[in-house]
């Protein structure tokens, strides 16, 4: 993943997002997303969803894109960690736009159809690398904490 200088976001070799257009999808879903956090259930369920999900990427070979999806596994822990109370020190911004990330991620109605070989993910990854972009901080100290643990 390289951010380009005219600030596009290279997913694939065929179709680059520029940083606006992944940045504006994830903040699309910044409503439901706060939604969701509120029930446990619905949570727990996209947080399946969206491991089924990344399985069945990493299962078809997209290398390029499994590896700007790289950081979902610890999108899942931390929003998990959140939703049991077992690690709280992080903004609550912070989760609304991972659970946003995520909901991208899982739904079936996207930008480019999932359908389409290697180009239908290339949108999910985009969303995906916004969202780091934004909460990439929070995200390592996160994972500081995790592995003293």
């Amino acid at each position: 993943m390289e951010n380009k200088k005219d600030n596009s976001v290279e997913v694939s070799n065929e179709i680059p997002f520029s940083e606006a257009k992944a940045s504006k999808l994830l903040t699309d879903g910044f409503d439901k997303a706060k939604e969701t956090i509120h029930d446990k259930d619905k949570v727990e369920e996209l947080l399946r969803r969206a491991e089924d999900r990344l399985r069945n990427v990493r299962s078809k070979g997209f290398q390029k894109i499994a590896e700007a999806l790289s950081y979902i596994p610890t999108f899942i822990s931390l929003v998990r960690a959140y939703i049991k109370g077992t690690y709280r020190e992080i903004p609550a911004g912070t989760i609304v736009a991972i659970v946003s990330a995520l909901l991208y991620f899982v739904s079936p109605i996207d930008l480019i159809p999932d359908f389409v070989p290697v180009v239908g993910y290339a949108d999910d990854a985009a969303v995906v690398m916004a969202c780091l972009k934004l909460v990439r901080n929070d995200l390592d100290e996160y994972i500081a904490y995790r592995d003293k643990q």
